[in-house]
């Protein structure tokens, strides 16, 4: 069935105001986020906002959604083409700085509003983030690791420098896939630290 030209014309602003929601939560974070300031940004009635989304909560959660669901996109196809478990685990951290670095509201929302900031919302954000971090999980228990080596705390640590790296990353000295390999090399040889 075709969509009608009012259907389209409402999908276009719900786009826009999802984005523009993004835009604002990545960088004022939840509590300094207003539905009024998402509106008057994208020249959108309070009312109509409230007509898509019955309060900021709502909105939050539509938007983290679509943040896990393009990010989770982004990584699943980077470790598509890889065979070898390092190999993959360095393609899924590349794909996932590149979706941090670039500057990727959806993407910064998942790393920068903790579900436990909207306590209405904590069980189903966290519910949302731990599925796109089961990616990690299953590709850290495939690598080949010394069976003393706490694979949980193994995965904490590399997500921790992951997502800090939004922090002192400059692009005119290093690119999400250079950062990728550095890391996954210290943590694959710690002993010598090679660049392989």
């Amino acid at each position: 069935m075709a969509v009608q030209p009012d259907e389209r014309r409402t999908n276009n602003r719900l786009s826009v105001l999802l984005d523009e929601a993004a835009k604002q939560f990545a960088s004022k974070g939840y509590r300094g986020t207003t539905m009024r300031s998402i509106s008057k940004n994208i020249n959108m009635l309070p009312g109509s906002v409230y007509y898509h989304f019955k309060s900021k909560e709502a909105l939050l959660l539509a938007v983290y959604e679509v943040g896990v669901q393009t990010i989770t996109e982004t990584v699943n196809d980077a470790i598509n083409n890889q065979e070898e478990p390092w190999d993959k685990l360095k393609a899924a951290v590349a794909a996932h700085l590149g979706g941090v670095l670039d500057k990727n509201n959806y993407a910064r929302i998942i790393i920068n509003i903790l579900p436990s900031e909207v306590e209405d919302l904590e069980e189903k954000l966290t519910e949302l983030r731990d599925q796109y971090e089961n990616i990690f999980v299953n590709l850290i228990d495939e690598l080949p690791l010394n069976n003393e080596i706490n694979r949980t705390m193994f995965r904490l640590m590399l997500l921790g420098a992951i997502n800090w790296a939004q922090v002192w990353y400059r692009p005119d000295t290093e690119n999400p896939e250079k950062i990728a390999t550095t890391f996954i090399n210290f943590m694959r040889n710690p002993a010598d630290n090679k660049i392989v």
